[in-house]
């Protein structure tokens, strides 16, 4: 795995895991598509997954956008995730699969 961390707004962090064998990457919340785009365009890799941690406005204000712009899966708590078509909604302990990998919330 590859860890991408790139700054955005005033004191936040995104984050991108990538899998190099799969070519799959998640971006970790969505706080500012437009910094997670440009993340994306750097490294060379296609943000396929979004995972959302929490609902608060510096980890979503830019969800909406980054799907549209990416088309990528959506993974977040049901308190996020209801609110978008075809996301898949998660609470604790549930699992999805990542690059060939159980994620466990």
């Amino acid at each position: 795995m590859r860890i991408h961390q790139f700054p955005y707004l005033n004191d936040n962090y995104g984050v991108l895991l990538h899998c190099p064998h799969t070519n799959e990457t998640a971006a970790i919340d969505a706080g500012d598509s437009a910094a997670y785009l440009r993340a994306s365009e750097a490294t060379g890799w296609t943000i396929t997954q979004i995972w959302v941690t929490h609902h608060h406005g510096d980890h979503v204000a830019g969800l909406a956008d980054l799907l549209d712009e990416t088309g990528a899966k959506l993974f977040a708590p049901d308190s996020v995730g209801r609110s978008f078509e075809d996301s898949h909604s998660l609470a604790h302990d549930d699992q999805f699969t990542f690059a060939g990998a159980d994620i466990q919330v």
